[in-house]
């Protein structure tokens, strides 16, 4: 049976729906470690987009900011939030938890980051470490709203209440849209679920295939009736002897049967009847799809339309990647600083090896552009303005369309002593207001050639 079929044993629990009034200890209506197995455990294809976006996610770094009305957001250097970040627990690290509450999502539809706060001293409440929960051990008791988590089973179980008032719990459920659950989210293994079992059959068949010299089966035609133990003697000999890639190439000697004409037929397909590379494209497109990576990331560069990696990588990161970074930076602002709205956690993606050419390629376009002054060019950099960066530096080869003259300009009357002084009394204000010296002006102006 296909594992998204698979039902999980009914716990006996009352069944209700969010918001009813009924109580209820609620565990998720598909099985988790099916779903682990068959996707994560046995199939490439989905084993590697989940383990790609996963590790993506987990390569951001992050900063804290705090709000500052009418100028830009200062970052802090020190703070325990910083601390925890940078230590979340004595065995992981920040990256490994995110990688592990990423891949439990996309596994699952559910993912729940545990943090342990002080209990007792002056700093009572400071959140000291961070866990990723499994989803499979996690359930949530409900009465009129959600009420409690408990992870682990009997006397092993630990329950996170919600306060009734702030609604926080020691427990962020991260958790994907379900359109028919209001307590637990949609796994996205399971709406490519038919595709994943599709691929681990196929690769099952293959390797049954291979072992036995790509021959599905033997053809034997015997002109006579055989005795039961005739009849076993030959199965045992042709099942045993004779097949398996242990006996592939090797002669084949058949115990006489008696009389009547005995005929054995090997039957199976030529190597280009046994091409299933198309249909493992088909099937490993659609699971990609599902989980948004594009094929060329997974080694399938035919059956991507991108034209080189680059793009292809900027399509993973912009349309996958992104939304989960924002969707954990505000789920853990929420979490982490429900206290306060002028400090937050910013993931930066400046910093993304993977992402540096788009970086480059913005630092040529904010150089190239005229219209910008040093010191606002200084400060996209993130640099501190300078004296004299203020003035706005144009081409000098560039004219107004009405200063360039006509073909006939031979033809124009000279211009007069007034004219001509005043011509020269708007340049010497205007190299004046430039920062030019008196001395330059006039050695400019032809004043001092001496």
């Amino acid at each position: 049976m296909a594992f998204w079929n698979r039902k999980k044993k009914e716990s006996g629990a009352v069944s209700i729906i969010y918001g009813d009034g009924f109580y209820s200890i609620r565990t998720p209506r598909y099985d988790a470690e099916k779903l682990a197995k068959e996707s994560y455990c046995r199939n490439v294809i989905a084993f590697k987009c989940i383990d790609k976006i996963a590790k993506a996610v987990a390569s951001v770094p992050w900063f804290l900011y705090k709000k500052i009305a009418g100028e830009d957001d200062e970052r802090i250097l020190n703070h325990p939030v910083l601390e925890l970040l940078a230590r979340p627990n004595p065995i992981e690290s920040f990256p490994i938890i995110m990688e592990k509450l990423i891949a439990f999502l996309l596994i699952n539809g559910n993912s729940y980051l545990e943090r342990v706060q002080l209990k007792t001293g002056k700093n009572i409440g400071l959140v000291k470490e961070l866990y990723s929960l499994r989803p499979d051990k996690m359930s949530i008791e409900v009465d009129n709203g959600i009420k409690a988590y408990i992870y682990g089973t009997g006397i092993h179980k630990k329950i996170y209440p919600i306060d009734p008032v702030t609604g926080q719990a020691n427990i962020l459920h991260l958790k994907t849209f379900h359109p028919l659950d209001d307590v637990f989210g949609w796994p996205i293994t399971q709406s490519s679920a038919q595709d994943i079992d599709t691929g681990n059959d196929m690769s099952v068949w293959n390797r049954s295939l291979v072992k036995n010299s790509a021959r599905p089966g033997t053809l034997v035609t015997i002109e006579k009736s055989l005795t039961t133990e005739q009849y076993s003697r030959i199965k045992e000999q042709m099942s045993k002897k004779h097949s398996g890639s242990d006996n592939a190439g090797k002669m084949m000697v058949l115990e006489g049967v008696g009389e009547g004409k005995t005929t054995i037929t090997p039957w199976g397909w030529s190597p280009k009847e046994m091409d299933f590379n198309e249909s493992e494209r088909n099937v490993a497109r659609r699971i990609a799809s599902a989980y948004g990576v594009p094929m060329q990331l997974l080694g399938y560069p035919e059956a991507s339309s991108y034209n080189n990696m680059a793009e292809a990588n900027d399509s993973f990161w912009e349309d996958t990647v992104n939304w989960y970074i924002k969707m954990v930076q505000a789920e853990l602002n929420n979490w982490l600083l429900h206290d306060t709205t002028e400090i937050y956690l910013k993931a930066s993606l400046d910093d993304v090896p993977a992402l540096a050419h788009k970086k480059v390629n913005a630092w040529k376009m904010v150089d190239s552009a005229s219209f910008l002054t040093i010191n606002e060019k200084r400060k996209e950099a993130g640099l501190d303005s300078i004296a004299g960066g203020d003035i706005l530096l144009v081409n000098g080869s560039l004219q107004p369309l009405g200063a360039i003259p006509d073909d006939n300009f031979e033809d124009e009357e000279p211009l007069t002593e007034d004219e001509v002084a005043a011509e020269e009394e708007i340049a010497k204000n205007l190299l004046l207001e430039s920062g030019f010296c008196q001395e330059s002006i006039e050695r400019f102006l032809g004043y001092n050639n001496d």
